[in-house]
């Protein structure tokens, strides 16, 4: 296509490529207006039904023209091929805006960004078109911070039948981004295009998608479906309280829940506070690794650091910042604790010389010593990185929970170390070789401790650092029942090269 010309226009470069079509950068060929042509696939101009799609976006683009929206200036079929012909944006992708930040973009600067996203959602709204394709790809902003959406391919025109190129069971979009209702294959209205703008702006002050590094299509609708994305606050602290509420009323699983529209969303956006949602249920996210890595620099770890890999899914996305997923009941209580009964053989106040306070103390003794644990725990984190890992060795065969798992086994967290492809050459070693016994609850003992981490991150293509504060649980047989990470903290990104 280099050299060509299409109508007034000559091609110079390509700037783009996609599943229905390219985007190259060309000139007008008398007054040098440099644009952007999207040329629909040549293999795929005889599908009817792609080429019904490649006009829908001609059609969308041609009822909206708003500042923060990519403009259509015509659309041409010329011997053969099909072409959009729109506005040149210079700039790069907010993916890749993210993607090349070392740490999370500053809470003012995303939501100047997001408030100038969602607007161009609210004129899209108003004219009656849902995007249905929301995503950090689909976001252009330029040297100056502005923001221009694109992508209309896929959208529809509400109240006119000639735009409905899927019909009712049909998953449309990129799945990291679907709203529940998509998920389902159900109608969706605007309030889809608000959830998928909740999770475009959690990546952006994250820096991570937190569905990205599931491994299965289910386990990622799954999530999409059941399970609320994880709390800000527990990961990046309470400076994000206002925007965790906004994101979490964005996202809500039912319609009624969320956002209404769009202009309820940019007015939160430019409120200082905003009140949480009555109903924000966190989940857990989880790191997984493999064994191949490009090489890496000196690590900042001890010397003593031992090779790790974390044996998890992530639910988000995420990613090892995003913390676990509690259980439905507090989480300082996830099981359901017994009283005692001061009546019982095993505790008799009556025929006891101390006092309730020692006989309770005596009781909350762990089964075994901290020196035994640390052990365990170190070579639990050193088998994990080998290539003879078995989580038979350390798990019991009835996991209480594990990351955002509950009800799971050895043999799934060996099939998930396997699969792994995100998280990769981890390290990790106890803090300061402090290991704490924090009580025992239904014959479980949890201990808590922190860890220096770090690992390979293959969609950055960069180091992540942080610190983890992990919760354990030890049956009386000595076999872990759980492990959650409750906590990350001074989270950051290196480039490896």
């Amino acid at each position: 296509m280099i050299n060509q010309q299409i109508q007034n226009y000559k091609i110079i470069s390509l700037i783009g490529e996609g599943g229905m079509g390219d985007v190259y950068l060309a000139e007008h060929i008398s007054i040098q207006r440099k644009v952007a042509i999207k040329v629909l696939k040549p293999e795929l101009v005889k599908n009817e039904e792609i080429r019904l799609r490649f006009k829908n976006e001609a059609s969308m683009l041609a009822h909206l023209q708003h500042p923060n929206i990519v403009g259509l200036i015509d659309y041409v079929e010329q011997d053969g091929g099909l072409y959009l012909i729109m506005e040149y944006v210079e700039g790069q992708g907010l993916d890749e805006l993210i993607k090349a930040q070392m740490a999370p973009i500053s809470i003012e600067r995303a939501k100047k960004l997001m408030i100038q996203i969602v607007e161009a959602f609210i004129y899209a709204h108003k004219n009656g078109i849902i995007h249905r394709d929301v995503k950090p790809s689909n976001v252009i902003v330029t040297a100056d911070d502005q923001v221009k959406v694109l992508d209309f391919g896929i959208a529809k025109l509400v109240g006119e039948g000639n735009h409905h190129l899927t019909k009712t069971g049909t998953q449309i979009g990129t799945v990291y981004y679907m709203s529940p209702e998509q998920v389902r294959g159900q109608n969706l209205d605007h309030r889809s295009d608000i959830y998928s703008l909740g999770v475009t702006f959690y990546e952006l002050l994250t820096g991570v998608c937190p569905y990205r590094s599931m491994t299965t299509e289910y386990e990622i609708y799954d999530n999409i479906v059941k399970e609320p994305l994880l709390d800000l606050t527990q990961t990046m602290g309470s400076a994000y309280r206002s925007m965790w509420n906004i994101i979490s009323k964005a996202t809500a699983k039912e319609l009624n829940d969320r956002y209404q529209s769009c202009v309820d969303f940019v007015s939160d956006l430019k409120k200082e506070l905003v009140e949480a949602p009555k109903v924000v249920k966190p989940i857990q996210q989880t790191v997984r690794t493999v064994d191949s890595v490009p090489v890496k620099k000196e690590s900042k770890s001890k010397a003593w650091l031992i090779v790790l890999i974390i044996v998890a899914v992530l639910g988000i996305g995420y990613f090892v910042w995003q913390q676990t997923k509690p259980s439905d009941e507090p989480i300082e209580s996830e099981l359901n604790q017994q009283p005692i009964d001061s009546t019982s053989t095993q505790v008799n106040t009556e025929s006891t010389n101390g006092s309730l306070e020692e006989i309770e103390q005596e009781i909350q003794e762990p089964f075994y010593p901290y020196g035994q644990v640390k052990n365990k725990v170190e070579r639990y984190y050193s088998a994990v990185g080998s290539t003879v890992y078995d989580a038979w060795d350390f798990y019991a065969a009835d996991i209480l929970q594990f990351i955002n798992w509950k009800n799971t086994n050895p043999d799934k967290l060996n099939e998930n170390h396997q699969n792994n492809t995100e998280y990769v050459a981890s390290e990790a070693s106890v803090i300061n070789d402090e290991i704490e016994f924090d009580r025992k609850e239904n014959g479980i003992d949890y201990w808590t401790y922190w860890v220096d981490f770090s690992c390979y991150r293959t969609s950055k293509e960069m180091y992540q650092y942080c610190k983890i504060k992990v919760e354990l649980g030890i049956d009386e047989n000595f076999n872990f029942v759980s492990y959650r990470e409750l906590k990350v903290t001074d989270l950051h990104f290196e480039d490896y090269r």
